[in-house]
């Protein structure tokens, strides 16, 4: 009898599946001749492991359970970057550190976060209450001088869909029998403990994509799915990082089955090293900031950046083994290179591309080129 495909392995699955129908269909393809030079770029091993740190949150929590459901929280409303260039015009913070700053100030003013019937009723008020970002604009009245009208702006797709995900996310727990989402993720592994299985990412990321629509990841390409679950397994990426030297259930066995962030960043990356290529009109779409929300090639181009960044990892390894040479002349042994995961690579290189986001809104790479632009999806959920 065949072994059941688990969530982690469909991803991948899938992913490659989508490459091979973009690369045929000309929309994406992954230039394999350019992944020993995006390896041989890459720092030794305990460079890239320093960057696998877990988020701290200066609040001091009363309970495990408490935590764990901050967390969760956190990575299910983790999206809106599409949002990114307007909330920065508005508020100064992307997208990432809205969500930061509402979670935060939640945690501060003592919402009751671990309420499913608080997450259920949450409102647009609350929204504006904890996230700070005013969706209003004031718009001149024609024919009638200083009178203006109030209505909602293109920031109020980004905050409603806040509140609707938050409050579909308390509805579901409330049928679920779970009073939040960190009752549910120890209930998980509380399960997986009890049947006497190795605790498993994939086993949570699963339960999270079936039950709760704002972690179900995933959407067409050229007729097929394609499945991500993006934030189910960052979040399961943290709470090993996390907790895995206190609590045996964190300490997740197929951590090596997970994807590089498979947002809108990593293609980005991924493109600037030369990795992978794009039709021109899907190019100039991206760099033109076009919003992809619906065109299929979105999922394309993030498939690829999945199957690319395991690529990636397997060449780093490769360079690292006896005879490879590149990794392993950087202060690290061929047995650390081959223990570097997708995402262990993928926290990495989303670190170098913050710290470099930084300098440049800070003015320190003025003049410098700014290469392939990260795409727009401004209606999905996933990032």
């Amino acid at each position: 009898m065949a072994k059941r495909e688990n969530v982690l392995q469909r991803v991948q699955r899938t992913c490659e599946e989508a490459l091979e129908a973009a690369a045929a269909a000309g929309d994406v393809t992954l230039q394999e001749s350019a992944l020993a030079g995006a390896a041989a770029s890459l720092p030794a091993p305990a460079d890239i492991l320093q960057a696998c740190q877990f988020m701290r949150l200066p609040i001091r929590f009363d309970s495990l359970q408490a935590e764990v459901n901050a967390m969760a929280l956190f990575h299910l409303l983790e999206f809106g970057s599409g949002f990114d260039s307007m909330l920065l015009a508005k508020t100064g913070k992307d997208a990432r550190e809205t969500v930061q700053f509402g979670l935060l100030g939640m945690l501060m003013h003592g919402a009751p976060l671990e309420s499913h019937h608080w997450m259920a009723d949450f409102n647009s008020y609350q929204v504006f209450q904890f996230f700070n970002v005013d969706a209003s604009e004031d718009e001149a009245v024609p024919g009638l001088p200083g009178v203006v009208m109030t209505r909602q702006g293109p920031l109020g797709a980004f905050t409603g869909k806040l509140r609707e995900v938050v409050s579909e996310t308390g509805k579901i727990l409330g049928d679920s029998g779970h009073a939040s989402l960190g009752a549910l993720v120890l209930a998980n592994l509380d399960a997986q403990a009890a049947a006497g299985q190795p605790p498993s990412a994939a086993a949570l990321i699963e339960e999270l994509a079936e039950t709760f629509p704002a972690f179900a990841d995933s959407g067409l390409y050229k007729g097929k799915q394609v499945h991500f679950c993006r934030k189910a397994q960052l979040l399961a990426a943290q709470l090993h990082l996390r907790f895995r030297g206190s609590d045996a259930r964190f300490r997740f066995a197929d951590m090596g089955q997970l994807s590089v962030d498979s947002g809108n960043v990593l293609p980005a990356v991924f493109r600037r090293q030369g990795l992978l290529q794009l039709s021109e009109s899907l190019a100039a779409a991206v760099d033109g900031g076009q919003d992809l929300q619906g065109d299929e090639r979105e999922r394309a181009l993030r498939g690829a950046a999945v199957v690319a960044g395991r690529r990636l990892s397997e060449a780093y390894a490769a360079a690292a083994a006896p005879g490879g040479g590149a990794a392993g002349t950087k202060g690290g042994s061929s047995d650390a290179a081959a223990s570097i995961q997708p995402w262990q690579l993928s926290m990495y290189l989303l670190h170098q591309e913050e710290q470099q986001q930084r300098r440049r809104q800070e003015g320190e790479t003025a003049g410098a080129a700014e290469g392939p632009k990260r795409h727009v999806a401004k209606g999905t959920a996933a990032y």
